[in-house]
């Protein structure tokens, strides 16, 4: 059951990986703000779960928003 959903125009062009990292954060920031504490995140970008996942991230394009996405992930029991 959809509880919650969003769109987002963005105003610049990003590489994909940028692009679907910004929306995994957004979609949280959305189920945060919607006081949602069971979740599901799907997205056709294993390279940003992988990043996510590895808990770290040196990409400097990515890195801060993985960065702000586990920053998300930890206010959440595992």
């Amino acid at each position: 059951m959809v509880k919650v959903a969003a769109s987002l125009k963005l105003q610049a062009m990003y590489v994909p990986l940028v692009a679907k990292a910004l929306a995994i954060w957004k979609g949280m920031q959305l189920a945060v703000d919607s006081g949602l504490v069971h979740f599901l995140i799907e997205s056709d970008s294993l390279q940003a779960f992988e990043l996510i996942n590895s808990r770290t991230c040196s990409h400097a394009d990515v890195g801060s928003i993985i960065s702000m996405i586990i920053t998300l992930l930890e206010m959440f029991p595992s």
